[in-house]
């Protein structure tokens, strides 16, 4: 089963303080600086013109419920009291209430628009990090991870920035409101205030609780997206051995670590609003009594403060549900800063000069180990000329895989050097280099697009004519003229319109369609039938003298275009000569030379 990687431990084993927090958050406020002065703006605006709807509706009310009417009402403020007709009050709160709609329109607009961005800009910088990191990290990310960080994780860590937007459109609202309470009675506003602190304090272990259960989440989170991922992956083999019930057990164990935290918090999200609705009508309660007993307000503005402190404690319930809500989702900002830091810091070199002609290849002592003290390269040389083609033969585990993707540059000697027309490769660059040298796996993969686009594989500028050319090269041209719409029909991984045999020629083809000057292939025929590979012989021996060639296989057949081969044992280049003279002086090459011989020569083959 899969099992969680290093960011969620680390997101697990974090104390936030405020400071790494705001370290955090900085980065997506910084691009939207203006967007949250004018949502704070707007926010304090809201709060005054809200008291003052408030003031004048109290007022009006008074006056319309009492049996005499005035033309004049008196509405206090601190230190004196407005005479305004009660007809100019209408139009006054109306006036205001369009305004204060505006303000929030304004209030909900800013959080979305400043949410989308983060959300886009997430995703866009995690993928652009990964793809710009180098294959030794990319090769060792858990399964399904980048998966689960690009959808829920940046999800989540997008709703920090509308918890945040809320939290401070709420700061602002309650602030306002509390200052015009002051204005009317500051005795009841001081008391809220004090005791809204407080309460804020109080139910703070809850929020951290809150948070823990958080962190849990999603290190599990992390665990079911590489269960899922493994299970598509490897699902016409789960099918074939019936396994499935097997696999559904491990999906279920993570789904049942996911369902605790998950629960915890769900609740903790249900206790805390609830707990702070109750403390904040005693907190009115409190401010009454506390008005009473030092004495002072008129009914009217009594009233008023009332309305506006029930009002500011609603804000202060947005700002506990605001931070309860952010210690959820906040782990999912750790994770995916996490992740970003560890591509970061694995980016491939920049610079370095062009690659005009690729005249020779060496390894000169070239060693290489996966962990210290466990070689699986040792001591490695050789040097190869243009047009040459390279067998690379072995059993397994003798380190042709590493070879290769050292020969790719996708990994760096540990020690000795790799030379390019006698100087480092490490002073070539690694764009002038991938255009000139190209490589075709053992498992072709797809993707789902046509078949032209599959050849071009994203690279622009690459014409239809070279495409055609490409494919005649790769013995694939035939066959493509044969599907429903040729090289506009749309295949896939999952595509059952080409054969196995002409999924490998079309990756054949697209590693030639940009003219490359060294071809790496690793087992190109290991899964063909007798057909495809010949026909893949055939477009190998076509290349024969024009690219240079390297091809790792088991199947010696594949080997007949070679003009010299590599003989690899527990990490050693134990021989590299002509195919005859291997036969004579090498055992393990005549041996499974032999053994091939015995099953071309035998009735079952």
């Amino acid at each position: 089963m899969v099992t969680g990687g290093g960011p969620p431990l680390a997101a697990q084993s974090r104390r936030r303080s405020p400071r790494d927090a705001y370290r955090r958050l900085r980065p997506f406020l910084a691009a939207s600086r203006w967007s949250v002065i004018l949502l704070t703006t707007a926010s304090s605006l809201a709060g005054f013109v809200q008291a003052g709807i408030l003031v004048l509706v109290v007022r009006i009310a008074l006056d319309i419920s009492s049996n005499k009417h005035s033309s004049m009402i008196h509405v206090p403020l601190t230190g004196t009291t407005l005479r305004v007709a009660l007809p100019d009050l209408f139009v006054a709160s109306l006036i205001l209430a369009g305004f204060w709609l505006l303000l929030q329109a304004i209030g909900a607009y800013l959080p979305a628009r400043m949410g989308t961005a983060v959300l886009s800009r997430l995703r866009i910088d995690t993928v652009t990090y990964f793809l710009r990191a180098d294959w030794t990290l990319q090769s060792s990310e858990q399964e399904g991870h980048l998966l689960d960080v690009l959808t829920e994780q940046v999800v989540r860590a997008a709703q920090v920035i509308l918890f945040l937007s809320s939290g401070l459109a709420g700061l602002f609202n309650f602030g306002a409101l509390m200052v015009s309470a002051m204005l009317i009675d500051p005795v009841a506003a001081l008391t809220i205030m004090v005791a809204t602190v407080v309460l804020f304090f109080l139910l703070r272990p809850l929020s951290v609780l809150a948070r823990k259960q958080a962190k849990l989440r999603s290190a599990a989170s992390l665990d079911y997206s590489g269960v899922v991922s493994q299970a598509v992956r490897i699902v016409e083999e789960i099918q074939v051995f019936g396994v499935a019930e097997e696999e559904r057990r491990q999906v279920v164990d993570v789904v049942d670590r996911i369902e605790g935290p998950w629960f915890q918090a769900q609740l903790l999200g249900g206790l805390v609003p609830a707990a702070y609705q109750g403390a904040a009508i005693l907190l009115v309660l409190m401010g009454l009594v506390a008005v009473a007993e030092i004495g002072g307000s008129q009914f009217a503005s009594l009233g008023a403060v009332i309305l506006i402190l029930f009002r500011a404690l609603s804000y202060s319930q947005t700002l506990q549900n605001v931070y309860h809500s952010m210690n959820d989702t906040l782990p999912s900002m750790d994770l995916i800063a996490d992740a970003q830091e560890k591509y970061r810091r694995h980016v491939l070199p920049s610079g370095g000069s062009a690659l005009e002609q690729i005249t020779s290849l060496a390894f000169d002592s070239v060693s290489f180990s996966y962990a210290p003290g466990r070689p699986v390269l040792r001591d490695i040389s050789f040097e190869v000329e243009a047009g040459e083609a390279i067998g690379i033969v072995g059993p397994s585990g003798a380190g042709k895989s590493t070879l290769v993707q050292l020969l790719l540059r996708l990994r760096d000697p540990e020690s000795g050097a790799y030379l390019v027309n006698g100087r480092s490769v490490a002073e070539i660059s690694l764009a002038s280099w991938r255009e000139q040298v190209v490589y075709v796996p053992q498992e072709p993969r797809l993707l789902n697009a046509t078949v032209a686009e599959n050849i071009r594989f994203l690279r622009q500028g690459i014409s239809d004519e070279a495409v055609r050319r490409a494919a005649t090269l790769a013995q694939i041209h035939d066959d493509v003229m044969s599907l429903p719409i040729g090289y506009a029909t749309r295949i896939g991984e999952r595509a059952e319109a080409v054969s196995g045999g002409q999924r490998q020629r079309i990756c054949l083809a697209r590693a030639l369609v940009g003219e490359p000057r060294v071809l790496v292939l690793d087992e190109p025929t290991s899964a063909l039938d007798m057909r495809s590979e010949s026909l893949v012989q055939l477009a190998l021996q076509s290349l024969h003298g024009q690219v240079t060639m390297f091809i790792i296989a088991h199947r010696l057949s594949t080997l007949n275009v070679c003009d010299r081969i590599m003989v690899i044992q527990s990490g050693v280049l134990e021989a590299f000569a002509p195919m005859d003279v291997l036969i004579d002086t090498n055992p393990w090459y005549r041996e499974a030379f032999d053994l091939s011989q015995h099953q071309h020569t035998s009735p079952e083959w």
